[in-house]
């Protein structure tokens, strides 16, 4: 049986085809912009998840089922809000399922976080355990909660949203519209920000040197100067 896993980060799409006892058996990567839309993305995906079939050499039928782990709120199929990828109200399994070809029975969304504590539960740290609470950094931040044994969802998908606690209620706007979320001072968005402060405050800093060097700020611009 071939199944396939996808993580839709805010700048980068990464997904593999693994086998019933969760071991990878391909993978790979592919970037997308901020201006691409749902459709947009979606239908780069479709493609991703064909080039990966192809590598196996079996076909889009032959795949049991695809999930995929999103930034934001995943309600019933449908990504309700993603402050990250700019979704509200985005019907993602119904446009893989037309866009791909596959029966959409086959195809699940759930919040990434969410998804990355069930792989856990499965087949990581977290097997054998009931209670247990995962932490994703990337372009935000995630949070997956088990509790007694079962995933905690919430009212409309949205009570494991830990990146969107408000730590600093004066603080830093985030892209949800609030003030002071832990996201915007623990991700890689958050890290660029800092970086670019530093820089514009340390214009003769090693790091200002590495980030005219390389014509961006990054995430490892920190740490390469480091």
């Amino acid at each position: 049986m071939y199944y396939v896993g996808i993580d839709i980060g805010g700048m980068t799409v990464k997904g593999g085809i693994v086998d019933e006892l969760g071991r990878i058996l391909v993978k790979g990567a592919f970037d997308t912009l901020k201006e691409d839309s749902a459709e947009v993305v979606i239908g780069k995906l479709a493609d991703f998840i064909a080039q990966l079939a192809d590598r196996l050499s079996i076909g889009i039928s032959d795949l049991a089922g695809i999930g995929m782990g999103i930034p934001g709120t995943v309600y019933k199929s449908v990504v309700k809000y993603s402050n990250n990828l700019d979704w509200e109200n985005v019907p993602v399994v119904d446009l893989l399922s037309q866009t791909l070809g596959l029966d959409k029975k086959r195809i699940y969304a759930e919040n990434d976080a969410n998804c990355a504590i069930l792989g856990e539960l499965y087949f990581g740290s977290c097997k054998g355990k009931t209670d247990a609470v995962i932490v994703t950094l990337g372009t935000g931040v995630g949070t997956g909660i088990l509790s007694g044994g079962r995933l905690l969802v919430g009212n409309g998908a949205c009570g494991a949203e830990g990146g969107h606690m408000v730590i600093n209620p004066n603080g830093v706007k985030c892209t949800c519209g609030r003030h002071g979320c832990w996201e915007v001072y623990a991700s890689a968005t958050a890290l660029i920000r800092m970086t670019k402060d530093a820089i514009a405050e340390h214009p003769d800093s090693l790091m200002a040197g590495i980030a005219d060097e390389e014509g961006k700020v990054s995430g490892l611009t920190a740490f390469n100067a480091y």
